[in-house]
């Protein structure tokens, strides 16, 4: 071999010793780089805090927000951040038929587990053959365990997820309750149903978890005792307009909504229609007052009933006297609320209801309330009627949210579920009833608690003001004497209210302890002292000076007589006059 030749072929092996070299030291930085982003991550997974994972604090009311992101669906909590529904992870049992070599004998095993399930259903899934049929969704850890212990192959466990609710059925209505996929049907699990699966903060309600029970407490107590078809129980903010409790009884377990009858499931705050009664002359009376020159001592003749044609009106406990404004109002008088309704006229009354929103279905943050009955045509006996609460049908959330107008500012808060910085709305309050209305009513509120119908409601020293309401059912040929619907609602305290609360309870029966009477005052005032009474615990409320009070309704008191026709006798030096202007 030439010299030359060899020259050449040493100097190729060095060039392709030269790029090996070159290669293998760029694989060697390679899989430096790699085992340094290795290193890095397992430093950063076992010393440093990970801050992008969300975690799950069990027991801790605030952890909506990542247990959402966990399960799909947020938290709802009270206006204190107590858990009132959340999402957890289950195991939901499933069948491969196929695989099933005794379906007698498998469905013996299961029904010892499951109860509930329907013998001839079960077998039929397991004799189907199908690869995947469901047996029993959102499993208890309990059942879960037993079902695996049954051992056999042809079963199968998936991982979901079950909404479960705390309070058991403390809020049953007001929440509502989801589906077996997890979608709102009811309450608030379906009005809120799109904000709910955004899978976020947990949606803050205005409840009250204490003031519900409180509630709940004494409406069961009335239902119960009077042998009841049901009832309603609510509270509300009257400076806010936000609803604190919500109960509708009988009520249902919201993880079993599907076992429940009718009765229990039907909301009655919120799809209940209903006459209300003599709760409706609070608005009636309002009405009236908000005419030019109208003075408290006008004078209404009720000393025999009221002839329309072929109908006639007359009172519950006729006075059969002359009364002054303030004693219609105190003894309820069907024929001096029906003169009031007459004297206010046909279309300003109709207009006066529609403004506090009693002609229209009711939508706010968190509610959506039935349709309310109005006379078409309205006509001026109609007027009469509507007067002293019948011919007009409505919600108790109407009627909660007329009240909390009217006793309040005079202007619409629109009772809500929700608190309004979470709706994003503008608040407009829009001024329904005049300043000096709103002062007149309230005293003529606390007069009738104080001396009235409604003497069975006062809480010593919180000056509850309210009013009874006791409205016979429509049937099918008038109206049934036998079936009532005995109301009261109450807001105190009278000179500056705070808090409204309202108790209606749906068929009571007299008992011998009342003298036969199922009517508003012997039956739902008792419960709405007890709800008040109750409050004033929960919130340490102070309470009001008793010379405040007597100088706030005693000035009434000239114009006023008992159930006998005697006068009541003023204790104070306060004279009417100012009042009457």
């Amino acid at each position: 071999m030439s010299r030359l030749r060899r020259i050449s072929m040493e100097g190729d092996r060095a060039s392709v010793q030269g790029a090996v070299r070159g290669r293998l030291a760029f694989a060697m930085i390679v899989f430096l780089c790699l085992y340094a982003g290795m290193g890095l991550r397992l430093f950063a997974l076992t010393v440093l805090p990970d801050v992008s994972e969300p975690s799950v604090e069990i027991g801790r009311a605030d952890q909506g927000a990542s247990d959402a992101l966990h399960y799909g669906r947020a938290d709802i909590v009270d206006r204190n951040g107590i858990l009132l529904a959340t999402t957890l992870p289950v195991a939901s049992l499933y069948v491969d038929a196929a695989l099933v070599a005794s379906p007698d004998r498998l469905t013996r095993d299961l029904l010892a587990v499951f109860p509930d399930l329907s013998h001839d259903d079960v077998l039929a899934k397991l004799s189907s053959g199908k690869r995947f049929v469901w047996l029993k969704r959102g499993l208890t850890p309990a059942q879960h365990q037993a079902a695996n212990a049954i051992g056999d192959p042809a079963l199968r466990f998936q991982d979901e997820t079950r909404r479960f609710y705390p309070q058991g059925d403390l809020f049953a209505h007001a929440l509502g309750y989801v589906g077996v996929d997890g979608q709102g049907l009811e309450g608030l699990e379906r009005l809120e149903n799109s904000t709910l699966g955004l899978a976020g903060e947990p949606l803050v309600t205005t409840l009250d978890v204490r003031v519900q029970y409180a509630a709940k407490k004494a409406l069961r107590k009335a239902v119960t005792s009077f042998t009841a078809l049901g009832g309603v129980a609510m509270v509300a903010d009257v400076r806010s307009g936000e609803i604190l409790a919500a109960v509708s009884y009988p009520d249902f377990d919201p993880h079993f909504a599907a076992s429940a009858n009718r009765s229990q499931i039907f909301n009655r705050f919120a799809t209940g229609v209903y006459e209300m009664g003599s709760t409706f002359k609070i608005f009636s009376t309002a009405a009236y007052l908000e005419k030019d020159g109208i003075r408290l001592s006008d004078r209404f003749d009720a000393t025999k009933p009221i002839q329309k044609g072929r109908f006639q009106i007359r009172d519950y406990h006729a006075q059969k006297r002359v009364m002054t404004l303030p004693e219609v109002f105190m003894h309820s008088s069907n024929i001096g609320s029906a003169l009031m309704g007459e004297a206010v006229g046909t279309q300003a009354l109709r207009e006066f209801y529609r403004n506090l929103g009693f002609l229209n279905d009711y939508k706010a943050a968190g509610i959506d309330a039935a349709q309310g009955l109005y006379p078409d045509p309205w006509r001026d006996l109609s007027t009469l009627t509507v007067s002293y609460g019948h011919g007009l049908a409505v919600t108790p959330v109407h009627l909660m949210n007329g009240f909390v107008t009217l006793v309040g500012d005079g202007t619409d808060k629109h009772i809500r579920l929700r608190p309004l910085e979470d709706t994003h709305k503008d608040s407009i309050d829009v001024r329904v009833v005049d300043e000096k209305t709103v002062d007149r009513m309230r005293r003529l509120l606390r007069l009738t608690v104080a001396k009235g119908t409604g003497s069975k409601a006062d809480v010593t020293g919180y000056a509850v003001g309210g009013k009874t309401g006791t409205a016979e059912k429509s049937a099918v040929r008038g109206y049934d004497r036998s079936r009532k619907l005995s109301s009261f609602i109450a807001a105190f305290p009278a000179h500056d209210p705070r808090y409204a609360v309202l108790v209606i309870v749906d068929e009571p029966n007299g008992r011998k302890d009342t003298y036969g009477y199922a009517t508003g005052g012997w039956v739902a005032a008792p419960a709405v002292g007890e709800i008040i009474t109750a409050m004033t615990s929960i919130y340490s409320l102070p309470p009001v000076d008793d010379a405040v009070d007597a100088a706030f309704y005693e000035p009434l008191l000239p114009l006023v007589r008992d159930e006998k026709g005697m006068p009541y006798h003023q204790t104070n030096n306060t004279t009417f006059v100012e009042f009457d202007q």
